[in-house]
């Protein structure tokens, strides 16, 4: 009895010891993530690492739900707000644009408006990141509908008028889009 006291007793110093080093090691990689923000002076916040997962996950799931090649989706979001990938702790959403488009796909409100006939405001497509990408990404399908071509779809999402420039080139061109993703450490 008393040896499977002892055996028992072991067992749960083992198992305390493991924790502690996995809590160790989760942090040593929680401060090394901190230390490539701090390096590109980023404020790292959890709210801003949530941003930038649900960024992903927003853009994966409404570039499947509107047959939207990936790397084209992506590649929309770096160019408007510099959006770098999940691991991405410092990413701002909330961003404006000189012209008035706001939010991480820098939509238009008169923009989401049409598209989603119904007035959409300002302060949703710059808080409601579901919503901003969901526009965005319906709205570049009706393009490519319209047009019938990715690059004069999105070169058209980029300036208003169907052209083909340097922007629609390189999100129809660019399919390496997470090569300039922060990765983690």
């Amino acid at each position: 009895m008393t040896n499977q006291f002892i055996h028992l007793g072991n067992k749960l110093i083992l198992f305390y010891v493991c924790s502690i080093l996995l809590t160790l090691f989760l942090s040593w990689k929680l401060f090394s993530a901190q230390e490539v923000v701090d390096r590109s002076n980023q404020e790292y916040s959890e709210s801003s690492m949530i941003s930038s997962i649900h960024m992903y996950e927003c853009i994966k799931k409404y570039a499947h739900h509107y047959d939207i090649p990936e790397h084209i989706a992506f590649n929309v979001a770096y160019l408007e707000t510099g959006y770098r990938g999940p691991l991405h702790f410092g990413y701002s959403p909330d961003q404006i644009s000189g012209g008035g488009a706001v939010g991480p796909m820098q939509v238009l409100p008169k923009t989401a408006s049409f598209v989603e006939k119904k007035k959409v405001s300002r302060g949703e497509l710059l808080t409601n990141i579901d919503m901003n990408v969901h526009i965005s990404l319906k709205y570049l399908k009706h393009l490519h509908n319209e047009f019938g071509s990715w690059p004069v779809a999105v070169g058209f999402y980029n300036t208003g008028t169907p052209v083909v420039n340097e922007y629609s080139r390189y999100c129809t061109g660019n399919k390496g889009f997470s090569d300039k993703w922060l990765r983690g450490i």
